[in-house]
């Protein structure tokens, strides 16, 4: 199944989003924070990449602007997460609202890979 990675700085949140995305039957990789987020798309090239927003060293903005500077990395599906229920997004943007259920989450993957949900 594809590899997704997941960028957060909240430890206990990555571990319950790799687990409960291996139940689904994905690989999953996971960052602490936004460096090294960035190192490993460049490094594994996921099908997906679910970041927090808001983290201290590269906000998920950062992020997403340091992959679209590589041309292997500008197509992979990025959205946002964030708790700031203030967040909408732009036009285009995709993003989850914290807290979401893994199944929004799961359904949101599938259907960006193309996967019945």
């Amino acid at each position: 199944m594809a590899l997704i990675l997941v960028i957060d700085d909240n430890g206990d949140f990555l571990e319950v989003m790799r687990e409960a995305l291996k139940l689904q039957g994905f690989q999953v990789l996971t960052a602490e924070n936004g460096t090294e987020g960035i190192a490993m798309a460049l490094e594994y090239h996921p099908a997906v990449i679910l970041c927090d927003l808001m983290m201290p060293d590269k906000t998920g903005w950062d992020v997403y602007e340091a992959l679209q500077q590589h041309g292997d990395t500008t197509e992979i599906p990025f959205v946002y997460m964030t708790a700031n229920s203030r967040f909408r997004g732009t036009a285009g943007e995709l993003w989850l609202s914290k807290p979401f259920s893994i199944g929004d989450v799961t359904t949101m993957v599938k259907r960006m890979l193309d996967v019945e949900p």
